[in-house]
């Protein structure tokens, strides 16, 4: 970990999840992350999610803003399957068109 007098952070082979301490259903892993308090962005690198220990999504790179602010993106996917459509991937893009509204 790098913190920097100009208000970035960087952070080498991070790991993030929210489940209990010994029960790490889902992860999120990144070879680097750099977040920028002052521009309000964060950046991540060779980002894999993992489910049960299953890589389930790869992006090489990842920007997301930090704290309140919003910008426009790829969500994550969600996958399903059910006997009448059988499997289905959805993608959403979220939109920040203004500060009072957007769309997804």
């Amino acid at each position: 970990m790098e913190v920097h007098p100009d208000g970035t952070v960087r952070l080498a082979k991070v790991r993030y999840t929210s489940c209990p301490t010994g029960n790490e259903d889902w992860m999120l892993q990144a070879s680097s992350l750099k977040l920028d308090t002052d521009a309000q962005q964060g950046v991540a690198h060779q980002v894999v999610m993992r489910f049960k220990d299953v890589p389930i999504f790869y992006t090489p790179y990842i920007a997301f803003p930090l704290g309140d602010s919003r910008q426009s993106g790829l969500l994550f996917p969600s996958f399903g399957h059910s006997g009448s459509n059988g499997y289905q991937l959805e993608v959403p893009y979220y939109f920040n068109l203004a500060p009072n509204y957007d769309m997804t």
